[in-house]
Order: C-alpha cells, then sequence, then structure tokens
C-alpha cells in the first residue's frame, strides 16, 4: 500500500466525528444524544433491516466506552424519545457538513469526463413503509388504505463519485419531475444530468439551460411532452439532428437516435450540440445513468430501503437520511482507496495507461466490492467515535481489504466475472431453463 497521508486523511470525513458535527449537535449528558441516536439509527437501516433492541445492542458492543453506557444499552422506549428531539434539519445540515468536508479533498471520482464538473443521475424509487395510521395520511396507499403505505424517494446521483447529492422523500403519488426542480439548486454550472424520459419537458431544458447545466436525457416517443420536436425528429429519418426548442428559438437541443441489442431504438435530446460529442459518445453518457438503478437494488437488498422501520413522516426522513450520509462515507472511502493504490492501478497488465476510452470518459478500471466497503464503514465510525489512533488503523485495514478483494480478471479472461444468477428475472429464467436442458454440471468443469 502507497505510503499513508495524515492530511488525506484528518481533513475527510472519517477524522473524529465530533469535529464536524453542525452547530446545536451537544453532547448531551443523557445516554442518547444526537449524535449516538443518528448512529444508531445508522446501524439499524444502513447495516441491514433492524430492530431498536438489535441496533442499540450492536452500538453498545462497538462504542459504550465512548458514550459512558457503562450500566448496558438504552431501552428501545429511550430510543423513540430520542428520535423525537431529532429533526429533519438537523439530519440534513449535517449531510451538507459531510459533502462539504468530502469535498475539500481532491476528486477520487471513479468516472471523471473532462468536459463536465459532475455527471448527475436522477431517479426515482418507492419504498414500503410500516402500515399506520399516520404513515397512511402522509404518504399514501398505492391501491387502498388496507394495504401498507409506500413513498417516493427521488435522488440525485454523482455517478463519477458514486455518493448522493440531495434527495426528496414524499407521497407515494408525488412528481419525480416537481422533485427534480425543487433540487436544481443543487446542481452546479459545468455539470451534466442524466435522466429517463419521464423527465424531459420545455420548461426544464429551458431551466437547465439558463443555469449552465448540460444534460442526456431519454424522451417518449409518444406523448404531450416534447411531442411537436420529436415527432418532427421521427419523421425526418435522421439519426442525429440539433433544432430550436419550440416557443424558446434560442435553445438549440439536439436529438440522437441510439440503438439497443434485441430493442427497438431509442431517442435522446442533449444540450451537446457541439461536434466535439458524437452521437455514440452521447449514447455512452446515458448509459452511466445505470449507476443510480444500482444503488437502488443495493439499498433495497442490502440496507433495508424497502423495509423501513420508523412508524411517522419523522422517524422515516431520519432513516432515509441516515442511508444518504452512509452512501456518502461508503463513496468517500472508495475514493480513498483509488487515491492510495493510483500506482498500483496505473500497472495493471490489462489496463490502459492513461484511463482514456474512446468515448473521452476516464474511468478507473478498478472496482471494489461494495459490500465489504460497507462493512468497512462501519467498523471505522465505531472507530472514529473513539479516537484519530484506532480510526488511522481501522482505515489502514479498510484500504488494503478493499484492494484485495477488488474485482479481477483471471489471466486470459477479457471480461470480468459475472453473476451465474443475474438480477434480471426474465435473463434469470433462460438461464435456469438452458442450465436444466443441459443437465447437471460435471464435477470436472471448472467455473470461468
Amino acid at each position: 500500500m502507497g505510503t499513508f497521508d495524515c492530511t488525506l486523511f484528518t481533513n475527510s470525513i472519517l477524522n473524529t466525528v465530533g469535529t464536524w458535527l453542525p452547530r446545536g449537535w451537544v453532547w448531551r449528558r443523557s445516554a442518547l444524544g444526537p449524535l449516538q441516536t443518528l448512529l444508531t439509527v445508522i446501524n439499524m437501516v444502513a447495516l441491514g433491516s433492524k430492530g431498536y433492541r438489535a441496533a442499540l445492542r450492536d452500538v453498545f458492543a462497538d462504542m459504550h466506552r465512548v458514550f459512558g453506557w457503562n450500566g448496558g444499552a438504552p431501552t428501545p422506549s429511550a430510543l423513540t424519545q430520542a428520535r423525537g428531539k431529532l429533526s429533519e434539519k438537523m439530519c440534513r445540515d449535517l449531510f451538507r457538513r459531510v459533502c462539504v468536508e468530502a469535498g475539500r479533498v481532491e476528486s477520487r471520482a471513479r468516472l471523471r469526463y473532462g468536459d463536465f464538473q459532475r455527471i448527475i443521475a436522477v431517479d426515482g424509487t418507492r419504498t414500503a413503509l410500516a402500515s399506520t395510521a399516520a404513515l397512511k395520511r402522509d404518504f399514501g396507499c398505492p391501491s387502498g388504505d388496507h394495504l401498507a403505505p409506500q413513498a417516493l424517494l427521488t435522488v440525485l446521483w454523482d455517478v463519477g463519485g458514486n455518493v448522493p447529492v440531495d434527495w426528496r422523500l414524499g407521497p407515494h403519488d408525488g412528481s419525480e419531475q416537481a422533485d427534480l426542480t425543487d433540487m436544481l439548486g443543487s446542481l452546479g454550472s459545468g455539470d451534466l444530468l442524466l435522466a429517463d424520459r419521464l423527465y424531459p419537458s420545455r420548461e426544464l431544458l429551458t431551466d437547465l439551460q439558463c443555469r449552465g447545466i448540460h444534460f442526456v436525457m431519454r424522451v417518449k416517443t409518444s406523448g404531450t411532452r416534447l411531442a411537436r420536436e420529436t415527432a418532427a425528429f421521427l419523421a425526418s429519418g435522421l439519426d442525429d439532428q440539433t433544432v430550436p426548442l419550440i416557443d424558446h428559438p434560442s435553445i438549440m437541443i439536439r436529438f440522437v437516435r441510439g440503438y439497443r441489442d434485441g430493442s427497438d431504438h431509442v431517442v435522446l435530446v442533449t444540450s451537446l450540440t457541439g461536434p466535439a460529442h458524437d452521437s455514440r459518445a452521447i449514447a455512452d453518457l446515458y448509459q452511466r445513468r445505470w449507476g443510480i438503478e444500482t444503488a437502488y437494488r443495493e439499498a433495497k437488498g442490502w440496507h433495508g430501503l424497502d423495509a423501513l422501520p420508523g412508524r411517522s413522516k419523522q422517524m422515516v426522513r431520519q432513516e432515509v437520511c441516515a442511508l444518504m450520509l452512509f452512501w456518502l462515507m461508503q463513496g468517500e472511502l472508495e475514493g480513498q482507496a483509488r487515491a492510495v493504490y493510483a500506482n498500483e492501478i496505473r500497472q495493471q497488465p490489462d489496463v490502459d495507461p492513461k484511463w482514456t476510452p474512446a468515448e473521452g470518459i476516464a474511468e478507473s478500471p478498478v472496482i471494489f466490492n461494495r459490500k465489504l466497503a460497507a462493512t468497512s464503514v462501519a467498523l471505522l465510525m465505531a472507530a472514529a467515535v473513539s479516537g484519530l489512533d484506532e480510526a488511522v488503523e481501522s482505515w489502514r485495514v479498510s484500504i488494503r481489504y478493499l484492494w484485495q478483494n477488488r474485482a479481477r480478471r483471471r489471466p486470459g479472461r477479457r471480461n470480468r466475472r459475472t453473476s451465474e444468477r443475474p438480477h434480471d428475472i426474465k435473463m434469470r429464467d433462460e438461464i435456469s431453463s438452458a442450465a436444466a436442458k443441459g443437465g447437471r454440471r460435471k464435477s470436472d468443469d471448472r467455473r470461468c
């Protein structure tokens, strides 16, 4: 491992936790102050679906000496009362503070593009909530009040850094477009926004252009939004066309026809009208949007996003914010691992030394084990609360383990190993059917 840079570590979010708490966060004499409560909520949500008792037991095992819990872990009822004092504003202020602390360190994003500051994807997902009268009233039920309520979560996701930028949580029948409009302040001039076909509208494209935000979005080939522009492009038979936006002739937008294996063409609209970005590069940029889909899959499969235990609106928002903080720390840890092993990454035999694919995207070829990264963040939180010396040692071990367990290609293999049980149900059924027809795998066969 490369030489440890203490400045790199102490300027990051993994320094002693108390130093970057915003104003209003005081170390109360009670067993469950704001910090203890938040760490318990993170342990309960981000490390899998846990009840109050299990989360308190785990926090007690790791942090009882620092918290002064000599007489045992607090009771679940005490945690309920403490959560009532932890407001959503306090959690969001902490999230912004952590973003600032992480942003002070030189970018270690996995994905970079020289023409943009950041590559940001936006998407929404619905998550099931506990079946309580309060949550049914605040978030609503999609199929009647006799079923469990659901909430709509819309996230701005930094694809390069693999971290959240901002989010909104609202009723299940809320508008993702309205959530995006509300979060535009979190984007900056020079950012690139990637969005699915649910988002494009003349008002949004105009607003983005005025803010200096680039975009690549998929559009519907039928519908009311951008209908006239899209219909004219399809009727032209062209694969690439730049036209003025109706009612806003000073704003030029570009339509690109992309193709996918096994499906019809897709139509993309973008603000990248210059010759520096050809249609293939634009289509490749849009595919980067899948980073947020992977994050949602991990959140629901590993972190309990699909089974939040909160029984009130305030508690649900706390839990979502706790997950965002955990994601932010996880992305920061991965970035530090790439920075420490930068020389080793460049020296790998199957890696382009410049990390520059033909599309102009500079992507680090190393992919770390996300499950291991989540476990490492949990250990680092406990170590950071205890003190800097213990945190530094835990950081060293975590970075080393992430590197040792990175995704690697075996000699002679062109691509990384892929799962034999993919998440796509249709593909999984096809593989299972083919395996059944082929018979049982022989014992001397080797998996590739």
